[in-house]
């Protein structure tokens, strides 16, 4: 049975596409991620959605921690990462890598 629904995992970041160039040097800094311009609205994106990818993303803020709200942000935010999500028939965190 389904609910109609799914959650995937995210990790992104958008800026006015003046700064487009930052975006790929982020891209290029992690080795993981893909870069979108949204010409139209003046935007542009850095995103991370495969599982394996954002694990590079995640380890790096585990290492390195953010020194702002953001931080509160990211401990609070449960993840598979540090398994407080559950999955029927398990922990996330064993099925996620």
């Amino acid at each position: 049975m389904t609910s109609g629904w799914t959650v995937e995992p995210v990790f992104s970041i958008r800026l006015h596409d003046k700064d487009l160039n930052v975006l790929h040097i982020i891209q290029q800094f992690f080795g993981v991620g893909k870069v979108y311009h949204h010409v139209s609205i003046n935007e542009a994106t850095f995103r991370v959605s495969s599982i394996e990818e954002l694990d590079v993303i995640v380890n790096h803020f585990e290492k390195y921690p953010l020194l702002t709200q953001k931080l509160s942000d990211f401990l609070l935010v449960p993840t598979p990462f540090n398994g407080d999500i559950p999955v029927e028939g398990g922990d996330l965190k064993k099925s996620w890598r």
